[in-house]
């Protein structure tokens, strides 16, 4: 169990209240902004039991059970990840699809 108060987790501020606490995932480049609120669409729906908004270039989740606090952070960002990715290969598959079927 964390301590009472702030403490930091791999850039991630996690403030400790009893066996709930919220996370703030910084998003640094400006072209993750887009990946973050596609990434926050589908995590609201695997995790309806954990509060989650974007907020002055930050990812706030909150009611994260203190032993889930990794990897609900660790889930995020893989989120994040499949999004730019999936993001990035879009025209290169339209292409595929089109040749294919077109």
């Amino acid at each position: 169990m964390l301590p009472q108060g702030n403490a930091s987790f791999g850039g991630v501020v996690v403030s400790a209240a009893g066996e709930r606490t919220s996370l703030k995932i910084e998003v640094s480049c400006p072209f993750e902004m887009g990946h973050a609120e596609a990434a926050l669409t589908r995590f609201r729906y695997l995790r309806p039991d954990v509060k989650a908004g974007l907020e002055a270039g930050q990812v706030q989740l909150a009611d994260v059970l203190v032993e889930e606090a990794t990897s609900v952070e660790a889930e995020f960002r893989y989120l994040m990840y499949r999004e730019r990715i999936y993001t990035e290969t879009l025209p290169m598959r339209q292409r595929i699809y089109a040749r294919l079927f077109g």
